[in-house]
């Protein structure tokens, strides 16, 4: 028996750049669903991501990669 209570002990361990690449994905993703909430403006309209970040007046922040 161990320390922790009998079973195995789970360690932290870094991510790697393969797993990490997804996290980054979705918040890109997400900040450009924020935006896009904020100013109301519909996927429909068919703006790309840069238009957005222009008309928000704003650069990639959540994530910089």
């Amino acid at each position: 028996m161990d320390f922790f209570g009998g079973g195995p002990t789970a360690f932290h361990t870094a991510l790697t750049d393969k797993e990490f690449a997804p996290l980054i994905k979705n918040l890109n993703a997400d900040e450009m669903w924020f935006y896009r909430k904020i100013q109301k403006i519909s996927y429909m309209a068919k703006k790309t991501n840069k238009q957005v970040l222009i008309q928000v007046n704003q650069n990639r922040s959540l994530l910089k990669t």
